[in-house]
């Protein structure tokens, strides 16, 4: 999902859903808690990304993560998300 507390879509979310795309990937925006809440309470953009995998047991001893078969796209995503903020992509 990409993670937001903003309703309007910004540049950053449009450079993240521009990436997904090229990474294969369908986004799903959700209002979701994480670390990205921070800098967006004080007014700066964030985006937190993710993609696929299984998670159990989330903050707890037992917590587990499984990324399957697609987990190498979350990577792919982020890196296209950076190379487009540094001017290295269209």
């Amino acid at each position: 999902p990409i993670a937001t507390n903003r309703p309007p879509p910004g540049p950053s979310s449009s450079v993240s859903r521009a990436s997904a795309r090229m990474a294969g990937i369908t986004p799903i925006p959700a209002s979701i808690s994480t670390d990205a809440n921070l800098p967006l309470s004080l007014g700066v953009p964030a985006l937190a990304l993710g993609i696929g995998g299984t998670s159990a047991g989330e903050h707890s001893l037992d917590e587990s993560y499984d990324d399957g078969t697609d987990g190498w796209r979350a990577v792919q995503w982020a890196a296209l998300v950076a190379v487009s903020y540094v001017g290295l992509m269209p």
